[in-house]
């Protein structure tokens, strides 16, 4: 009983906390005059992605690098497949050509720069703080360019107004990180309870687990009719998960980040492929239809489908 209400209030803290965050978001762009795509790809996007980031830190620091790297590639996996899924089938979605035709191909780029970088079985700590620098550098490209558009000013002289759209966005985040512990902890007492295979617990439910403020940010964005701050999310997320992540990860790490070539080498290039095949769904005429929202969605359950057959 006590699992069924840990993940009934996860859903409704899930829910309640996209709302908060989206609304706080797209007012602080509002307030500061930028476009949604920035607060999608800055704001909401290292928001909901700080569960990844804290679950692999952790993880790399105590040796449990296998759990590192499979927590930001099944996260990535998850957001394209899963994410980009839902809200497209809620809704055909519009993309911004700027993160068509730079942050989508920026986000292959880094994907395919990971999975070299893994080839010989370690991310070491020089390669970590390369990809941090990389961060660090894309935050600073789009940052400029939101305020080369729209002036990066309150558009007033108040102060308060902005404290109410920050304060959502904090109490969102707050909600969204609670909401996924109840849910995910509810769900594997619940499958433990049920005699399902642990492993598979943990590449589906906890997997996705860290994923969930993502998705529910990014099916709230999509019900307010934000369409571009929700596939900016989850570019977003998945160039932080790949460059912040993994790039903290490898630093934290005692003697660098170690990837297990045929489990976690597979699943990075796995994730590789699908942000591939997201380039020509997203140049298509800047968007993601139902059908293509229905293709991806079944990718991610072929993907399920063979970690539940190789288990």
């Amino acid at each position: 009983m006590a699992s069924v209400i840990a993940v009934l209030a996860g859903l409704l803290a899930l829910a309640g906390g996209a709302e908060l965050l989206v609304g706080g978001a797209i007012g602080l762009a509002t307030r500061w005059r930028v476009s949604p795509l920035l607060v999608g790809l800055v704001l909401v996007a290292w928001g909901t992605s700080a569960p990844e980031l804290a679950a692999s830190a952790v993880a790399s620091a105590s040796g449990a690098d296998a759990l590192a790297v499979g927590n930001v590639s099944g996260s990535n996996l998850f957001n394209v497949g899963a994410v980009l899924a839902a809200c497209a089938l809620l809704a055909p979605l519009h993309v911004d050509r700027v993160l068509a035709v730079r942050d989508a191909p920026l986000m292959l780029l880094a994907s395919v720069g990971v999975a070299l970088a893994a080839l010989d079985g370690v991310i070491g700590r020089v390669e970590g703080g390369v990809l941090l620098l990389a961060l660090g550098a894309h935050t600073a490209w789009v940052v400029r360019a939101a305020r080369r558009e729209g002036g990066g000013a309150p558009a007033g002289d108040d102060a308060a107004p902005v404290r109410w759209p920050m304060t959502r966005v904090v109490g969102g985040l707050v909600f969204l990180g609670g909401g996924a512990r109840l849910l995910v902890t509810g769900s594997v007492a619940l499958a433990d309870a049920a005699g399902v295979d642990p492993r598979l617990v943990a590449v589906t439910v906890v997997a996705a687990g860290t994923s969930l403020p993502e998705l529910f940010a990014s099916m709230a964005a999509t019900r307010r009719g934000h369409l571009d701050v929700a596939v900016a999310n989850v570019v977003g997320s998945n160039l932080f998960n790949l460059l912040g992540v993994l790039g903290v990860s490898a630093l934290v790490a005692p003697t660098g980040l170690h990837v297990r070539p045929w489990v976690g080498g597979v699943d990075l290039m796995l994730a590789t492929l699908l942000a591939a095949v997201l380039l020509p769904v997203l140049w298509t005429g800047l968007r993601v239809s139902r059908a293509e929202g229905l293709g991806l969605g079944a990718s991610y359950l072929g993907y399920l489908g063979w970690l539940a057959w190789s288990a």
